[in-house]
């Protein structure tokens, strides 16, 4: 839960989720136990205010020896949010990992560019983590011509040359 303000609109204990999406062939060490995935794209949802695309550019880090994980927005220079937990320590930013819950840690007042105005938190209670990672889409792509394929190969096999894949 979280409390402050998405473009004009204020909220308090409000659930606030934030989403990041990044390549994980672009994660990098930025220095022995400090790992960051950028660039990434990143909404934030407030429930009852709204959506917002980030319009800056965004940026997640691992801080292994910290055990620390956060969101930080590059152009402000400042973290968007923070947790810290165990789990951290050994997490690479290329796998899923999750749920993973701990006490939140925000720039109080700061305020990040989004599709709607500023969006700041002035307090956030505990967060969530929740990574997950997809497979990109050429591969899907391989993998759903492939199963035609296979399935084609099949009816051919069993007799039924006129057999279609759906």
């Amino acid at each position: 839960m979280g409390t402050g303000k998405l473009g004009a609109s204020s909220f308090t204990n409000a659930l606030v989720t934030i989403t990041f999406a990044g390549d994980t062939t672009n994660v990098s060490n930025f220095s022995p136990g400090i790992l960051v995935n950028s660039p990434g794209t990143a909404l934030v949802t407030v429930v009852g205010v709204g959506t917002a695309s980030f319009t800056d550019t965004l940026a997640v880090f691992d801080h292994q020896l910290e055990q620390a994980f956060g969101i930080v927005d590059l152009s402000a220079g400042s973290d968007v949010l923070d947790l810290q937990n165990p789990a951290f320590a050994t997490y690479d930013l290329r796998t899923s990992l999750g749920p993973v819950s701990s006490p939140s840690f925000v720039n109080a007042g700061e305020t990040f560019n989004t599709t709607r105005g500023g969006f700041s938190l002035t307090a956030a209670g505990d967060a969530t983590l929740t990574a997950s990672t997809v497979p990109e889409l050429s591969s899907l792509l391989l993998l759903s011509l492939g199963l035609v394929g296979v399935a084609r190969w099949r009816g051919k096999r069993h007799g039924d040359a006129n057999s279609t894949v759906v």
